[in-house]
C-alpha cells in the first residue's frame, strides 16, 4: 500500500493551540508523529492503552518495602541489630517514628469519633 494514498487530516485550530503550548511549557523538543493519524493501526491503539496504563499505576516504594521486610525479620527474631547497617537501623527508627505518629493519630481520630457518638447517645435518652 502507498503511504501517498492515505489521506493527512489537516491539523485543526485548537491542535495548534495545543502544540504552541506545549512548545512554551515543555523543555523538550515536541516531535508530531505521523502514525497518529492512522487510528485503525491496532500498534497505535495499544502504544495508547499501555501507556495510560502506565501512567495511572500506582508504583511501589522499594526501599519503603526492603525496611519493612528487615522491620518483620527483626521482630521476628531472625535477625539482629548487629547485623544491619547503620543505614537500615536509620531507616528502620525512622519507621518505627511513622508508624507511631500515625497510630497516635488514628487513636486520637477514634477517640474524637467515640465521644461525639457518645455525646449524641447522651441526647437522644
Amino acid at each position: 500500500m502507498d503511504n501517498k494514498s492515505l489521506i493527512v487530516p489537516e491539523k485543526g485550530f485548537f491542535y495548534k493551540i495545543k502544540m504552541f503550548f506545549k512548545k512554551i511549557f515543555n523543555n523538550e523538543e515536541v516531535q508530531e508523529p505521523e502514525e497518529i493519524y492512522n487510528y485503525n493501526n491496532p500498534v497505535n491503539q495499544q502504544i495508547k492503552k499501555s501507556s495510560f496504563a502506565d501512567e495511572i499505576k500506582v508504583k511501589p516504594d522499594l526501599e519503603r518495602e526492603e525496611l519493612m521486610k528487615i522491620q518483620r525479620d527483626y521482630e521476628n527474631g531472625l535477625i539482629k541489630e548487629e547485623d544491619m547497617t547503620p543505614e537500615q537501623v536509620s531507616g528502620i527508627e525512622k519507621l518505627y517514628v511513622e508508624q507511631i505518629s500515625k497510630l497516635r493519630n488514628d487513636y486520637t481520630g477514634y477517640k474524637h469519633k467515640t465521644a461525639s457518638l457518645r455525646r449524641k447517645l447522651a441526647t437522644n435518652n
